[in-house]
């Protein structure tokens, strides 16, 4: 461990070594996924809200809120309807009667200035909430799990999905902190930003849905580390839609699984 990442803490007495692991920036690998399915001829409506979700014969008519403007709608239809909306993947299920028990959660992540490369592994810490990894341009980013305030919503029931969740200073600190003592050099590093991003949880992540399922037609994609499992996800699912059949197991993660919820819904 010490000839692999001189930077840790003599305090770490031990680790484990995944040679296959890595990491990625999503805001480098998101727009680039947009551009190939461009490329491959996905059409992008961004700014645009999905308001309402019917069955059509073969299919679902989409209607969809565009900018913004109420009254500005388009109705899209499709053989197949996929559900991938991160924290709002409950509520667009719902429209579709299909009610999945998801719930929303607010991460937090940092970034510190740049330095010189020296980190050159994906450090997460076994008995703490830590993520640490060391980009490219030379910026430590500093995650782990740690939680932001969603904000409630105006009436108090709920919260409000369409305003960005705060950032919690005390568990920012402790955050900081575990960086700090498991790789001392951080701390010497000015932090330069610190922001909030809203995710779907699940103890198990919810993926696919057969077409022999209640909700025919209707595929989700939601829960766990999207953006690790997003591109499995998506592979899987596409394999369901085209062939009726995924070149890996997925049944765990069907949410058929809560038809208990949705039998008092009419499924």
């Amino acid at each position: 461990m010490r000839a692999r990442a001189p930077y840790l803490s003599p305090s770490v007495i031990g680790a484990a070594f995944c040679p296959d692991e890595g990491h990625a920036g999503p805001r480098d690998i998101a727009p680039a996924f947009a551009r190939a399915a461009a490329a491959a001829g996905a059409a992008f409506m961004t700014e645009t809200r999905v308001v309402g979700i019917a069955r059509r014969a073969g299919g679902f008519a989409v209607l969809l809120d565009e900018d913004g403007a109420r009254g500005a709608r388009r109705e899209v239809l499709a053989d197949s309807l996929v559900i991938a909306a991160g924290a709002w993947t409950a509520s667009v299920g719902a429209l579709a009667n299909l009610h999945l028990p998801l719930f929303p959660v607010a991460l937090t992540m940092s970034v510190t200035e740049r330095r010189a490369p020296y980190i050159g592994h994906l450090v997460q810490h076994a008995g703490r909430r830590l993520s640490l990894k060391q980009a490219h341009s030379g910026n430590v980013l500093i995650g782990g799990g740690w939680p932001a305030r969603l904000a409630q919503a105006p009436d108090g029931r709920g919260f409000d999905l369409e305003r960005p969740a705060s950032v919690d200073p005390a568990r920012l600190t402790l955050n900081l902190q575990a960086a700090c003592e498991v790789v001392p050099s951080v701390r010497a590093l000015n932090l330069i930003r610190t922001w909030t991003g809203m995710v779907a949880q699940h103890r198990r992540p919810v993926s696919a849905a057969r077409r022999r399922s209640r909700a025919p037609g209707i595929y989700v994609a939601a829960g766990g580390a999207g953006f690790s499992q997003g591109p499995t996800f998506a592979r899987l699912i596409s394999e369901l839609i085209l062939t009726g059949q995924a070149s890996e197991p997925i049944d765990l993660y069907d949410p058929a699984r809560f038809h208990a919820v949705n039998s008092f819904m009419g499924l």
